[in-house]
């Protein structure tokens, strides 16, 4: 392994040959060089980048970032004969020619060659000669898919490797279709979006190798049409192509209807209003798992309701593609009651809503020793999530159905119960393990460590 800090000269010349120089560049820190000399620049246009004097310019060293971490700018490291550098906490490789210029002896031995004018290094068996700037990264193929979805959120994430950077060139297909754009991240989430690399038309940016390709679009609410996002980096050609179905009568709901918990009995309550995408027209119908209530719904154009398409009522009726609903309920008349709306439409899965007059919520967090006494409401089973642990329970567990699994509340009629945090556990409040098991209609799960709750009158210890 050679160390190189801040200015590294490799340079083997045959007696006689006069050395042309670089000048000096002020952005990256390099000073005047000789041809075949490596400077590490630390200037704000090209911070720890290895980079080599030609003869007249300075260059930058091609290569291709790899995910193995280092820590010293600069270093070089010879891995299974090919020549990597640090740059910012990653191996860079040194793309290189096939075998040039005879055999060499020293592993990491650098030399200029004379006869082909570029900067080459021993692999400990064959002169290498570092490549030409990359500007095609590795091959990425097309994303197609048919039948797909009407009005529907979808995208495609991909990694640019194996180039040192170019310009993408990205083309739309977008007649009759939604919200399309392609934008360039640095991480597989697409959490941070590069400056300067979000495209909504026909455009182009530059992509450095290691970056990630983000293509998003909204289907069109249509039959049997076509979008595309295609674009090109160097000579590769990838992209995302979605025709939709003809028909569609599975429905996405944008959100859950939030639950109304505390509710004041016999009060009425609206839900959050909810759009409704990827179908294609579908019936809508409403009903209410408990008793009375007069549930009812509206059809909107719009995210408010300023503009409805249908009225309240009950009755079945056409929802539109990409349209809102809303819900309205009667709360339970009684203190430990809920009323649960269910909304169904088309082919997916029914939606519900509920609005219970008992007072627990959902999850709650509780400090060592301290408690919490609330009400459950009958049926609760019905919208369980999830619970985790037996007698005692992880604090993430939904804290009525916990309860029931416990036995210390039925679901039948629900009722008063006391939450309390754990005190018994190490460090206090938490407990090194839950264990799942299936009590009273309700079947709870394992984890390892955490904070811990259990119901009075159970014993406070862990299981």
């Amino acid at each position: 392994m050679i160390r190189s800090i801040l200015l590294l000269t490799f340079v083997v010349m045959s007696a006689g040959v006069a050395r042309a120089a670089c000048s000096a560049v002020a952005d990256t820190s390099l000073g005047t060089g000789v041809t075949g000399q490596v400077q590490l620049s630390t200037g704000a246009g090209k911070i720890n980048k290895l980079m080599y004097c030609n003869g007249t310019t300075w260059m930058d060293f091609p290569g291709s970032r790899t995910a193995t971490t280092c820590s010293i700018n600069g270093e070089i490291r010879n891995v299974s004969g090919e020549l990597h550098y640090c740059n910012s906490g990653y191996l860079w490789r040194w793309d290189s020619s096939a075998l040039t210029n005879g055999t060499c002896s020293t592993n990491g031995e650098f030399r200029w060659s004379v006869a082909d004018n570029q900067l080459q290094f021993c692999n400990g068996t064959n002169w290498r000669t570092i490549d030409l700037a990359d500007s095609t990264p590795d091959s990425i193929p097309a994303v197609t898919t048919t039948d797909a979805q009407w009005d529907l959120n979808v995208n495609v994430i991909e990694p640019l490797r194996g180039f040192h950077g170019g310009t993408l060139t990205a083309s739309f297909t977008s007649a009759g279709c939604g919200t399309m754009n392609i934008r360039l991240c640095s991480d597989s989430t697409c959490a941070t979006v590069l400056t300067g690399t979000f495209l909504t038309a026909n455009g182009s940016f530059f992509a450095p190798n290691g970056s990630y390709v983000r293509i998003a679009m909204i289907t069109p609410a249509a039959a049997s049409t076509t979008c595309a996002i295609n674009y090109t980096v160097g000579s590769m050609t990838s992209g995302l192509s979605v025709t939709t179905a003809a028909t569609d009568t599975t429905v996405a709901y944008s959100a859950s209807f939030s639950e109304v918990r505390s509710a004041t009995p016999s009060a009425v309550y609206e839900s959050n209003i909810v759009r409704t995408s990827s179908h294609s027209g579908v019936t809508v119908s409403i009903g209410d798992a408990g008793s009375g209530g007069n549930p009812e719904f509206r059809i909107c154009s719009d995210a408010a309701c300023t503009s409805e398409i249908q009225t309240w009522g009950v009755s079945n009726q056409t929802l539109p593609p990409g349209a809102y609903i809303q819900l309205r309920t009667t709360a339970p008349s009684g203190a430990v009651n809920m009323r649960r709306v269910q909304l169904t439409a088309g082919t997916g899965a029914s939606a519900s809503w509920s609005v219970m007059t008992s007072t627990c919520p959902r999850v709650t967090t509780l400090a060592s020793g301290a408690s919490l006494t609330c009400t459950c409401p009958v049926n609760y089973h019905q919208i369980q999530s999830a619970v985790i642990g037996s007698g005692n329970y992880l604090q993430t567990s939904d804290v009525c159905a916990a309860a029931i699994h416990s036995g210390v509340v039925t679901t039948a009629a629900g009722g008063t119960i006391t939450a309390n945090g754990n005190t018994s556990g190490t460090p206090a409040g938490t407990c090194p393990s839950f264990t799942g098991s299936v009590a009273n209609t309700i079947t709870s799960g394992s984890s390892g460590a955490g904070t811990s709750m259990y119901f009075s009158p159970r014993p406070d210890q862990c299981n």
